[in-house]
């Protein structure tokens, strides 16, 4: 598909904007490559239900250096990149 494509764990969070950095940095010592603040509801769920989840995710901020991705028109490219990832594993998934 042409795209950069980054597989690793990503820390999850509802806490909006209280990523210190003592804890991005604890957190990347984890071995956190990503922080998301989307997707810990679907996981939470699916972890209750026993389901397996995953998530694909545009990176927009970079929580080390401060930068804004929202305001670089690539940071929209890049999202609309993963919906067709997203749509394109659904049918390999559904096996058509």
């Amino acid at each position: 598909m042409g795209v950069n494509v980054h597989r690793g764990t990503t820390w999850s969070t509802d806490a909006l904007l209280r990523e210190t950095r003592e804890l991005v940095e604890a957190k990347r010592k984890e071995g956190a490559i990503a922080v998301d603040m989307v997707s810990s509801t679907l996981i939470t769920i699916a972890q209750t239900y026993n389901v397996s989840a995953g998530s694909i995710l545009a990176v927009s901020d970079n929580v080390i250096t401060g930068e804004m991705g929202f305001m670089n028109p690539l940071y929209y490219m890049a999202e609309s990149n993963l919906i067709t990832i997203a749509l394109e594993t659904v049918r390999k998934l559904e096996g058509k």
